[in-house]
């Protein structure tokens, strides 16, 4: 049975639809959260007044953490801007780009495209919706869904490769 374009396009459409209304029912509540922990700070005035370098250096000597030296500007990705919302969806963004990421690592493991995007509506809904101040991708923004989504990567380049 031939379906009619115009008939794909609806659904293809109605399906997005209704998946940015998950998002946006998923999410809202992450908009009232300030900042949640002193290193969310720390990090935010370091980016706004240009120190992330020496502040890199100083975790990198004084406490051994000498891939902070590289990873520090992914980490503060969140406050390139100087605005709260702005700052909050650069946050949003990183956690969605996680959640794709294990999709598209889902979709090249089973080769099922819908099998990968109910993997993905179902990291939408089982998003955390009430204000629980102690989950690392609301206290730390960017470093754990960063974190998490360069070894997602690796392991989709190593699954492509080999």
């Amino acid at each position: 049975m031939i379906k009619d374009k115009r008939y794909l396009d609806f659904e293809h459409t109605a399906v997005l639809v209704c998946f940015i209304i998950v998002c946006c029912i998923t999410f809202a509540p992450l908009f009232k959260i300030g900042f949640t922990c002193s290193d969310d700070v720390k990090f935010y005035l370091a980016y706004l007044k240009g120190h992330l370098a020496e502040d890199a250096r100083i975790y990198a000597q004084g406490q051994g953490r000498f891939s902070y030296i590289l990873t520090a500007p992914l980490y503060s990705y969140a406050y390139i801007f100087d605005n709260f919302f702005l700052s909050k969806f650069m946050a949003l963004g990183c956690l969605l780009f996680s959640y794709c990421s294990f999709a598209y690592l889902v979709n090249k493991l089973t080769a099922s495209k819908t099998f990968s995007y109910f993997i993905l509506l179902i990291l939408i809904a089982v998003t955390p919706v009430t204000i629980n101040l102690h989950l690392p991708f609301i206290a730390y923004p960017c470093y754990f869904t960063l974190s998490f989504c360069i070894f997602l990567w690796g392991v989709i380049y190593t699954v492509k490769y080999f």
